[in-house]
């Protein structure tokens, strides 16, 4: 995973600075005649002037070069393996911008594709939920159309029909007039109830269908979490087997260590499960340090994002410092 740690900054680093964040046509400017040159810098510095170019684009209304950009966003991150930046989660950010930017372009079939992406990696956001059926609305289906149609044809019909009780009806055939003015009374009615009624439909549909697909999503993902604490308890039981029999498997302590990464991807899913993550990572973490300790070729390399320090106790019961410290 990168880290941003640059200790020095170029001069153009160090002038693109002292442009107000809030300044995005200047922003835009700067990056467009020095692209060249921003592309020879350090990866940290190129990375953030793309990252701003990019907002600075979306601000703007300029969605169309966006969508470009937030592409490169994307494939940079995955090269680089860079999961955060500026307390930001990455994917999360660039994705539902993208989706924002179809929305904005009237393309809201890509948006809608993009969302169902996002929803399914988080199904609790409330306003990924909301975006997705602002943009299923959008989507007519033919029922509407047909009764928006139909509601245009009756309103002109009310206003002939209004139109020929005002000019013929009430000089000429005055027993006529009631008549007249159910009709014009029925045919507009008609006209509401038939677009009320298709834009009635039309959003519980949308709310219906939406709400069974966040909660296959929520399901989908605490299957997948449990599937990972299982196998977390797996690997853990086999690692105890290793050390019972003081003999190395590697790759029984590779599976432990790849359950491990996945272990800590997904802890924030569930706080209901906080003691159950919480045992799986001590013990994990605890095997695979005392592994690390008589080490020499490096396997155990292994480093957690927040390790764990437990004391570890030898043969001969005497306390050995932990090796992450």
């Amino acid at each position: 995973m990168h880290h941003f740690s640059a200790t020095y900054y170029s001069k153009l680093f160090r002038n693109y600075r002292q442009i107000p964040a809030t300044a995005y046509h200047e922003l835009m400017r700067y990056y467009e005649q020095n692209e060249a040159a921003i592309l020879q810098l350090d990866f940290d510095e190129y990375f953030e002037l793309l990252w701003k170019y990019s907002d600075a684009l979306f601000e703007t209304g300029t969605y169309r070069k966006y969508l470009l950009m937030a592409d490169a966003l994307i494939t940079t991150t995955i090269e680089q393996n860079i999961r955060q930046f500026q307390q930001q989660d990455i994917f999360k950010h660039v994705l539902f911008r993208k989706a924002a930017a179809h929305y904005n372009l009237m393309e809201y079939t890509q948006a809608e594709r993009i969302l169902l992406e996002l929803i399914r990696l988080y199904p609790d956001d409330v306003l990924l939920v909301r975006f997705l059926k602002k943009c299923r609305y959008y989507q007519f289906p033919a029922y509407v159309k047909i009764c928006r149609a139909a509601c245009i044809a009756f309103s002109f019909l009310a206003a002939a029909i209004i139109c020929v009780q005002i000019l013929v009806i009430r000089p000429i055939f005055e027993a006529w007039i009631n008549t007249f003015d159910l009709a014009y009374i029925v045919t507009l009615g008609v006209a509401i109830i038939a677009v009320l009624g298709a834009d009635f439909a039309h959003r519980l549909h949308i709310e219906r269908t939406a709400n069974a697909f966040v909660h296959s999503a929520k399901q989908a993902k605490l299957r997948k979490m449990n599937k990972l604490v299982i196998s977390a308890l797996l690997c853990s039981s086999l690692l105890v087997h290793c050390t019972s029999e003081n003999t190395v498997r590697p790759e029984k302590v590779q599976q432990a260590v790849m359950a491990k990464i996945a272990l800590e991807q997904q802890q924030q899913l569930q706080t209901c499960r906080k003691a159950t993550w919480e045992k799986a990572n001590a013990f994990v973490d605890s095997v695979l340090l005392s592994r690390a300790k008589t080490d020499t070729t490096g396997f155990y390399s292994y480093r957690p994002q927040k390790p764990i320090k437990p004391t570890i106790l030898t043969a001969d019961s005497t306390p050995v410092q932990p090796l992450f410290k």
